[in-house]
């Protein structure tokens, strides 16, 4: 996710508050379906880690790169992968 610095008013360009906030959002995500939480600079579903982070963070806003992108991308390669093969003349 790409943010300018004015868009989330209620987060500094920090990695804390940047973790804070995204574990507050996945928090709300996974509610009643699993027992998400931050663990320091993890994602963790009880004691177990399913997804990590990379922040990059300019004077003018940052990017968090998620486990959500992960996901999406490897979904995306999966189809592509699986489609090429149906499509395979062999």
């Amino acid at each position: 996710m790409m943010c300018n610095k004015d868009a989330v008013s209620n987060v500094q360009p920090f990695p804390r508050s940047i973790m804070k906030w995204s574990g507050l959002l996945y928090n709300k995500v996974f509610e009643g379906i699993a027992d998400f939480h931050l663990l320091e600079n993890d994602y963790v579903f009880g004691d177990r880690m399913f997804g990590g982070n990379a922040q990059s963070i300019t004077k003018n806003g940052w990017i968090h790169r998620n486990l959500s992108y992960g996901i999406m991308r490897l979904r995306t390669c999966l189809i592509s992968g699986y489609l090429k093969r149906l499509l395979s003349t062999d």
